[in-house]
């Protein structure tokens, strides 16, 4: 009787054990504690308005105190003060893609660059002896950084549009060389400073204008090798499983790096996830952490893109834009 309680104990002990490594394996790890501690200062950002948009429209850019939003087919103006909108009356072909900034705009398919400026909103100038790109960011009415991808060395690689054959090898290869290195690249007018951070790792690269690294800035979590797994098949190199995204998007405003962090904090709920999106601040001159804060998801959508201007955020949802007042008190150095 007692070898058969033994063994029945045994049983239970095992099988507890499968299920809580089965657990393991499939839980969303992201919602794990992570060894880093985030600092959330009262009322940093705190909910203005909301105005109500198309389902797939996407933040493109602010001039003149306002935001532009693009749904692939139309480019609306929508004022700062969130109260008045207008389309853009601008002939956009359906490949391309607006990026719009203080004084001009870019238009861009992964070929072209075409360029004008927001008074005429007409194309000014237009580059198309460019390598093909992943990514784009503008520097200058005449100048964008592009990212582009070298087949032969299977890299992604930077250059700038006004010389686009130079290449720079500045991002630093930890599984493929392409789908380990994707990110995000940021532009600081007034600091004259590009910004990368890297999609799967805690890592964002500060550059001057001719592509040459300032320094190699950290992020507050604990991720420094990129969790992906690749295959390749017909000469594509896709994802085998689902990544480990770190960093889902950034921005930058002066000399401030805003980042949509994926990750929870040691002194967060493992729930907190949940319901909000997590904002992490750095100084782009040190890489140095300033602080953190909330956006919380409008009607259980979450925020899918972002910018700031000055002291305000506007996040950009699933048929919402919301504007955020942020203060600015905060932000000391």
């Amino acid at each position: 009787m007692r070898s058969t309680i033994t063994r029945l104990f045994l049983v239970t002990l095992i099988i507890s054990a499968l299920i809580f490594l089965a657990a393991l394996v499939t839980a969303d790890k992201t919602r794990f504690n992570n060894s880093f501690v985030r600092i959330f200062p009262p009322h940093a950002a705190d909910p203005d308005k909301t105005y109500s948009t198309e389902k797939n429209v996407s933040i493109v850019g602010y001039s003149n105190h306002t935001v532009y939003l693009w749904s692939g087919e139309n480019l609306t103006a929508l004022s700062f003060d969130m109260l008045d909108t207008c389309n853009v009356q601008m002939e956009i072909e359906p490949t391309y893609n607006p990026t719009i900034t203080d004084s001009y705009f870019y238009l861009q398919n992964g070929k072209v660059l075409k360029q004008g400026d927001n008074k005429t909103w007409m194309v000014k100038r237009s580059d198309e002896n460019l390598p093909g790109f992943t990514a784009m960011q503008p520097i200058s009415k005449k100048t964008a950084v592009l990212r582009v991808i070298d087949i032969n060395a299977r890299k992604n690689l930077l250059s700038r549009s006004d010389s686009p054959r130079s290449t720079k090898d500045i991002l630093t290869t930890q599984v493929d060389g392409i789908l380990c290195t994707d990110g995000y690249l940021n532009y600081s007018e007034s600091e004259h400073t590009l910004v990368y951070t890297y999609r799967y790792r805690n890592q964002f690269i500060c550059l001057d204008t001719g592509l040459n690294v300032l320094f190699i800035g950290k992020t507050i979590d604990t991720t420094s090798v990129a969790k992906i797994t690749v295959a390749e098949a017909n000469g594509k190199i896709t994802m085998s499983s689902p990544p480990f995204i770190v960093n889902m998007g950034t921005c930058v405003d002066g000399k401030y790096l805003f980042v949509h962090s994926n990750l929870v904090a040691s002194n967060q709920s493992p729930d907190a996830i949940e319901d909000r999106s997590f904002i992490d601040v750095y100084n782009i001159n040190d890489g140095s952490y300033l602080l953190s804060f909330y956006i919380y998801h409008v009607n259980d959508l979450k925020m899918r893109s972002f910018i700031v201007k000055d002291d305000a955020l506007f996040a950009e949802f699933p048929g919402y834009v919301a504007k955020y007042n942020l203060a600015l008190k905060h932000l000391t150095d």
